[in-house]
């Protein structure tokens, strides 16, 4: 199991469903890592704790389903005999109190992670992007969500790659609302994510469609495509 990788795609509930290889398997143990090159310092303990809690469990203990197989029900749901909830004991760990901050220092990570609906700034806007998606929880529209933890994550983005987000995209000629777009003074594209700052785009073009009249007819106007900044080291 590797630590560094973004809380969204293996954050504490998932560690739960976890198994330690397939039914017979001749599985000894497992380790957790955390390797380091890719995370900064700050970012250490979220990605670490609770995650880290609820991997112990499974290899310590297994699925909630393997255990009430072999040791029949639970007191209640998650409960094992006098111990705490999973839930309950990792939480107790988080707190401000507990020895992960107190002695060391450590914040959690987040216990499960939740998506955002798209922004209002960005409702009813279309993403249109040819690359390739390294999951699912990391599609396309999830940069437009308003969530600074989330982002949309290619794989190896290539020369020529497009991530275009608009209003006019499939929208009637009639559709008068939608094919104005947004009036914006200032767009910010932020490329590298919070606990992965190393995964960013070195180098890329920002261009923004435009509205403007055209040439010898001031009453007219028409879309038109305009290089507003360029990215250097991934900003």
């Amino acid at each position: 199991v590797y630590l560094d990788y973004p809380i969204a795609s293996i954050d504490f509930n998932v560690t739960l469903k976890w198994r330690l290889g397939e039914p017979g398997a001749s599985v000894l143990g497992g380790c957790a890592n955390m390797w380091t090159e890719d995370s900064e310092p700050k970012d250490v303990g979220g990605k670490v704790y609770p995650r880290y809690l609820g991997i112990t469990e499974r290899l310590w203990g297994g699925t909630l389903a393997e255990r009430v197989e072999r040791r029949g029900p639970p007191l209640e749901e998650g409960r094992r005999g006098l111990d705490d909830s999973i839930h309950g004991a990792s939480a107790r760990h988080c707190t401000e109190a507990a020895p992960l901050r107190r002695s060391f220092g450590f914040a959690c990570g987040k216990f499960a992670h939740v998506e955002l609906d798209r922004s209002e700034t960005w409702r009813g806007a279309e993403v249109i992007t040819g690359m390739d998606v390294y999951a699912h929880a990391y599609r396309p529209d999830r940069a437009l969500d308003g969530d600074e933890e989330s982002y949309f994550w290619a794989i190896a983005p290539k020369r020529g790659d497009v991530y275009e987000v608009s209003w006019l995209k499939g929208k009637s000629k009639s559709d008068n609302k939608m094919r104005l777009g947004k009036w914006f003074q200032r767009i910010a594209a932020v490329t590298g994510a919070v606990d992965r700052p190393g995964d960013q785009l070195d180098v890329g073009e920002l261009w923004v469609s435009q509205w403007m009249p055209v040439a010898g007819n001031a009453s007219k106007f028409e879309a038109d495509w305009t290089k507003v900044a360029v990215f250097k080291e991934g900003k």
